[in-house]
């Protein structure tokens, strides 16, 4: 598997700073207001509307993955947090051990890189984030995000 990409189908993990240049430069012109793009997204989930932007940005001046990926990661800060389900933190905390502790010994420290204004902007950057990033499976990064958001 080349670096950046996840485990589940390939894709890049996007970066959320890039992707809000990214919005500027590309979509910006036709789309002024990103909660407005984002909620276009059709589907009942974060991963079902990431899907459906996968696949509109890719007809829609964005066909570089890496630049789908990190407007993506701009976009699901604006989705409804209602959309993210709720996690186990206890269970959260036995998958950061099992699959994210070798690599981000602290939990505490990873926080403190995760941007978003309050804990939904955190929790909406971090699922967009794990989908790319070893935590495919929406009951586990959402378990993991209730134990990281917890810390």
């Amino acid at each position: 598997m080349a670096a950046g990409q996840d485990d589940n189908g390939g894709r890049p993990a996007g970066d959320l700073a890039a992707g809000e240049v990214e919005f500027a430069g590309t979509c910006q012109g036709c789309h002024d207001v990103p909660d407005g793009l984002a909620a276009l997204a059709a589907g009942d989930t974060i991963a079902e509307r990431e899907d459906w932007l996968w696949g509109f940005l890719a007809d829609h001046f964005a066909p570089e993955p890496a630049a789908r990926a990190d407007i993506i990661a701009y976009l699901v800060t604006f989705l409804d947090d209602e959309a993210i389900p709720e996690g186990d933190a206890e269970a959260g905390e036995m998958a950061y051990a099992r699959t994210c502790v070798e690599c981000h010994v602290s939990g505490v420290r990873v926080m403190q890189g995760v941007p978003g204004e309050d804990a939904d902007g955190r929790a909406a950057w971090l699922w967009s984030f794990l989908a790319g990033h070893h935590a495919p499976d929406e009951t586990r990064r959402s378990d993991i995000i209730s134990y990281l958001l917890g810390l």
